[in-house]
């Protein structure tokens, strides 16, 4: 069980949390939502130990304390260690990817690394990963395994529209957002972005897929916790399937884009 009580946390004069509460009951999910800014980072920051807080007791922090004496974790600087604790569901194995697209970022990928993770369109994905793999050619390392990975939002509804409304706020926010002005794309964030009905997705993952990438990190949006969950249920059950039995796929389950 995890008690937050009334926790107040400063950072100098600036106060960033002001009488926060949390109960979390073993068996259960509990989510914590905001903007960017609100605290979410201080709040666990506070919970763990890792920043002290001005008021208020968490049950989190003793017990944290304890482990960090006692049992599978350290605790060192800002990093949290642990050692031979249990992870449920078990981690896929993943590769060591780099995420940069500058030309010295492709050949630190081509040379050191299992693959590159990069956001973008099939197109621009397509691009990278025939950039990478000439490079990995050059270095002598063409025969070594390489996975392509991206991340995209996902906006998906029955409806075209409703979709495309749904993803326009969190779209024009990342638009504004000063690290991405500073990138040098050829594209927009909508044309990176999952955007439409299940037909039209199943299709987008498809041009993905032709285009080399291996693994796709989805970030669903919706208008609240239940919608978000929604989306994720609608996604499971209508566009996953088409993926997951290749004989169905080339019959053509994917169908058409609307």
């Amino acid at each position: 069980m995890l008690e937050v009580a009334n926790i107040d946390l400063h950072y100098g004069a600036a106060q960033a949390l002001r009488r926060v509460s949390l109960h979390a009951e073993p068996g259960k999910v509990t989510c914590m939502l905001g903007r960017n800014g609100v605290g979410k980072t201080s709040f666990l920051r506070a919970i763990v130990g890792e920043h002290p807080i001005s008021n208020g007791s968490s049950v989190a922090t003793v017990v944290h304390r304890a482990l960090r004496e006692d049992g599978p974790l350290s605790y060192e600087g800002k990093f949290v260690r642990f050692q031979g604790a249990e992870l449920f569901p078990k981690a896929p194995e993943l590769p060591i990817w780099y995420g940069g697209t500058s030309p010295r970022g492709l050949k630190r990928a081509a040379r050191y690394t299992e693959g590159l993770i990069v956001g973008g369109p099939a197109v621009e994905l397509r691009r990278l990963r025939d950039k990478v793999m000439r490079l990995r050619q050059e270095v002598g390392r063409g025969g070594a395994p390489f996975t392509m990975a991206t991340l995209a939002m996902i906006s998906i509804d029955r409806d075209a529209a409703r979709a495309e409304a749904i993803a326009a706020k969190t779209l024009e926010e990342r638009e504004r957002a000063a690290w991405l002005r500073k990138q040098r794309r050829q594209y927009t964030e909508r044309d990176a972005a999952l955007v439409g009905t299940p037909a039209a997705l199943r299709q987008r993952l498809q041009a993905l897929a032709d285009a080399g990438v291996d693994f796709v990190g989805l970030g669903f949006v919706g208008p609240s916790l239940q919608s978000v969950l929604d989306r994720m249920a609608l996604f499971a059950e209508e566009v996953m399937p088409a993926f997951a039995d290749p004989a169905a796929r080339a019959a053509g389950a994917l169908g058409g884009a609307s």
